[in-house]
């Protein structure tokens, strides 16, 4: 049995992360079976009970070792680790554990990393000095090996593969959470905010029954984030919420990141002069998969909004506090209405409007470059267990393991891409 171990921020609630430990549990269930994978988390009950795997406590360095004792094989990433905007104490926990694996003789795949920014020079150095001892990286982007080749990382196969979750398809979602989630919100008028105040719910209050002939009205669904001490772009974002709800437009405010966007939501909420939806609790995965597969167009500041929006097929525009988001954008043909300290009202309206509009275009365009971001997602896993056969080919077949193709040849695949940008 492959026996394999995940780092990663997982157990935090955010559903990023969490969208990105599904799409890795399931690839590499789908190309290896009987794999099993042991994830380091800050709520291992609920991370083993939600995704069927083992875990284990993140914090307790005994629990830790002693899983990657027990793998054969560390998984470091599916998000963006490498950086150390948000305190370089994240950078040194995640480098720690790679440290770890090394020290125990256990192979180390990065995977599909997010890289950067990293500004304080202990986290480059430490990053340059780990990652060069690693077995095989893997990132989601080009600018994130231009990062590592930026900090000195030059010894091991460096392959720029895609997002893991874009590895998923709609057809893995069951549609019905979503749609489920929006006729409960809007059956309660508690839920409904107008004006900065709450409305009294009425007792026993169905959901309102479109008349017939009435248009059915376009969804918006905004996922927000506090990002340093910038507020304006919140009453800009209420600003233009309020213009679309006008235009016949549903306005439903997500969190992501649960309950740490929760604040963020509910300020948007109160400035808004016109009703709007709030979501207020905790929702699985898989129901905001759905939710974006139900939306008409997403406005995202969570990287993972977007990517999950682009996923279910819906349109969807930025708002950038990190290189990531505009990365990611680009990639897929999506606009960006501007960063998050000098956001402007109208540009942001005329990107909302101009979205809807060109929204078949948009999704024929997604069509299209899904099909070549889905594979190279598949190609991490595919690499990963690939990197493991090719050296310990007695394993495969002691375990009988199908892997999707020839394990020396891919490898020696990524080696050769690397020797040829080289040249």
């Amino acid at each position: 049995m492959l026996r394999v171990a995940v780092s990663g921020y997982y157990g935090f609630n955010n559903t990023g992360d969490e969208a990105i430990l599904l799409a890795m549990v399931s690839t590499l269930r789908a190309l290896a079976q009987n794999v099993e994978i042991t994830v380091f988390s800050r709520s291992p009950r609920e991370t083993g009970r939600t995704y069927g795997v083992n875990a284990v406590n993140r914090w307790n360095p005994f629990a830790v070792a002693w899983a990657l004792l027990r793998s054969d094989l560390l998984l470091s990433g599916g998000g963006g680790l490498l950086q150390d905007v948000t305190g370089v104490r994240s950078i040194i926990y995640y480098l720690a554990v790679v440290t770890l694996a090394r020290l125990l003789g256990k192979p180390v795949v990065y995977y599909a990393q997010g890289v950067g920014p990293v500004r304080s020079r202990i986290g480059r150095w430490l990053t340059r000095i780990v990652s060069n001892r690693v077995d095989l990286i893997t990132v989601r982007d080009q600018a994130s090996k231009e990062d590592l080749a930026a900090m000195g990382v030059t010894r091991p196969p460096l392959v720029v593969t895609a997002d893991p979750v874009l590895a998923l398809s709609p057809q893995q979602i069951a549609p019905g959470s979503g749609e489920a989630l929006l006729a409960r919100l809007r059956s309660r008028p508690g839920d409904r905010q107008s004006g900065g105040d709450w409305e009294q719910p009425a007792a026993e209050a169905d959901p309102p029954e479109q008349k017939e002939g009435e248009a059915a009205k376009r969804t918006l669904g905004i996922v927000l984030r506090d990002w340093q001490d910038h507020y304006d772009f919140k009453r800009i974002v209420a600003v233009v919420a309020d213009r679309l709800v006008r235009e016949g437009w549903e306005v439903i405010l997500v969190p992501f990141h649960y309950p740490v966007d929760l604040q963020v939501c509910q300020e948007v909420s109160w400035l808004m002069q016109e009703p709007n939806l709030l979501v207020r609790e905790r929702l699985p995965v898989e129901t905001l998969f759905s939710l974006m597969g139900r939306l008409d167009l997403v406005l995202g500041m969570r990287l993972h909004s977007l990517v999950m929006a682009c996923v279910m097929r819906t349109p969807c525009v930025g708002i950038s506090y990190d290189p990531k988001v505009e990365r990611f954008l680009e990639t897929c043909g999506q606009p960006v209405a501007g960063r998050v300290e000098n956001l402007d009202a109208e540009r942001l309206y005329r990107e909302l409007v101009g979205a809807w509009e060109r929204r078949q275009e948009i999704v024929s365009r997604l069509d299209q470059v899904l099909v070549g971001l889905r594979q190279q997602a598949w190609e991490t896993a595919s690499l990963t267990l690939s990197l493991f056969y090719a050296r310990s080919p007695h394993r495969r077949v002691k375990d009988g393991y199908a892997v999707r193709r020839e394990a020396r040849g891919i490898f020696r695949a990524a080696l050769g891409r690397k020797k040829g940008a080289a040249k």
